[in-house]
């Protein structure tokens, strides 16, 4: 379900954007294309990855659910770091391009930290069942 709403809102903000930031800029800044251009390139890039994040959202919550709280909160930490890394190092480069890329890399690495700590999650829990199923005798 988390995928597939990512899909939906991804597709409505990368064909929609600009239509989006006019309903929302208003005045002078309205006159003015570069920042409607600026506006709907920002909803385009994060359209194009926003599937990602649903994926995200289920993985963390996931790990969470199952009793893995602390590990849950270091992907947001992951998330923080990977936005001042790309703040700090590609702005300067590549302006507001990197800025319109500073979201999506921290969906991504947040994603695959979370992901890869889903799968040992699991592991352990499937370790600890069968731990368990060995340690009770069956009944005759």
């Amino acid at each position: 379900m988390g995928a597939s709403y990512g899909v939906a809102m991804g597709i409505v903000l990368a064909v929609f954007g600009r239509c989006l930031s006019m309903a929302f800029i208003t005045g002078n800044s309205a006159q003015n294309p570069q920042i409607l251009d600026a506006s709907a390139q920002l909803l385009l890039v994060a359209g194009i990855f926003f599937w990602l994040l649903g994926i995200l959202n289920v993985v963390r919550l996931a790990v969470q659910a199952l009793g893995y709280s602390n590990l849950a909160i270091i992907s947001g930490v992951i998330e923080m770091i990977a936005r001042s890394i790309t703040s700090y190092f590609f702005v300067p480069i590549y302006g507001f391009s990197a800025i319109c890329f500073s979201d999506q890399s921290a969906w991504i690495t947040a994603t695959t930290y979370s992901t890869l700590i889903c799968i040992h999650v699991i592991k352990l829990i499937e370790k600890k069942l069968n731990n368990r199923k060995a340690a009770v005798p069956e009944a005759d």
